[in-house]
């Protein structure tokens, strides 16, 4: 590896069974590094093909590292052990895969009508949701089949789980664990817009507490439902590309429906680790539990 300094050779040289986190500041060469590790790791394992995911959160790092690996020739020998993805485009295989005749909804447009239409049956039986969507200021009906969506996203994408924490005590763990994490102004952000449709009702100054209780006791169990009844007529956003597949992932791990061999991935690498969300973390976990794979993070903590 003569193009790799002392420390970049370390770190493709590491154990290859060994889960690694790799911190270094932007243009020191991280990404190349990645490749250079499966290489060294096909190279060492020979003649077993090991196969590799590597995740990236934006589609420009998928195409960049898709270029290096097809045009440079020192990568030749793993181009076919190399599955270089973003978390949205590897979850929207899955749902590819596995439902008829999805759709997938984007606009505001598409919001209103699924909120209005699919999900009527659901929200008709939830006093403060029907009266946000019937409600007398036009401006606030007008507003409230978007903001319920986009709150339905917020939720998936701090990796609330709609059958894991359908119930108060899962629910107020989850919370609490997200507030550990310096979250909690993102639930705020999401108490207040469903308090801005008039969907909860808290006092002017609430604590976390009366916001989390409000939050499960006006929206949440009707999240839990939507949620559900969506999936199930393979209705999606594009935040469901990822919580489907974590979803998918997660209950074939409770199931003991692990891969391996061909069908799974040996090592997990994930690229810029500082850009993840919790979904994004939650889904790249069960990758890893699900093919039983090493994990390689990689990313720069002063860039999070």
């Amino acid at each position: 590896m003569p193009a790799l300094d002392r420390s970049q050779i370390e770190f493709c040289e590491a154990p290859i069974e060994s889960n690694i986190r790799l911190l270094a500041p932007a243009g020191c060469g991280k990404t190349l590094c990645l490749l250079h590790r499966c290489r060294h790791i096909a190279l060492q394992v020979a003649p077993r093909r090991p196969r590799f995911l590597i995740v990236t959160f934006t589609r420009a790092a998928s195409e960049e590292l898709t270029r290096r690996i097809n045009e440079d020739d020192d990568f030749e020998s793993i181009r076919d052990l190399v599955d270089i993805s973003t978390l949205n485009a590897w979850g929207y295989r899955r749902i590819k895969n596995s439902t008829y005749r999805n759709r997938l909804i984007t606009s505001a447009r598409e919001y209103h009508f699924t909120v209005a239409n699919q999900l009527q049956h659901i929200w008709r039986n939830h006093q403060p949701i029907r009266e946000a969507i019937r409600n007398k200021n036009r401006r606030i009906a007008s507003r409230a089949p978007r903001s319920l969506m986009e709150v339905s996203d917020a939720l998936k994408t701090l990796a609330f789980d709609h059958k894991r924490h359908s119930a108060r005590l899962q629910f107020e763990t989850h919370w609490d664990q997200l507030t550990d994490q310096g979250l909690g102004w993102k639930l705020r952000d999401t108490v207040d817009d469903l308090r801005n449709i008039e969907v909860l009702s808290v006092s002017a100054n609430p604590d976390d507490t009366e916001r989390r209780e409000a939050l499960f006791d006006g929206y949440f169990q009707f999240w839990v439902e939507a949620t559900q009844h969506l999936m199930d007529n393979a209705t999606f956003t594009l935040e469901d590309q990822k919580y489907y597949a974590y979803m998918d992932e997660r209950t074939n791990v409770d199931n003991g429906a692990f891969l391996s061999g061909a069908a799974g991935y040996d090592h997990v690498i994930v690229d810029e680790f500082q850009d993840i969300n919790p979904l994004d973390l939650e889904l790249v976990r069960a990758i890893v539990e699900r093919n039983r794979a090493t994990l390689t993070i990689a990313g720069d903590d002063d860039q999070a």
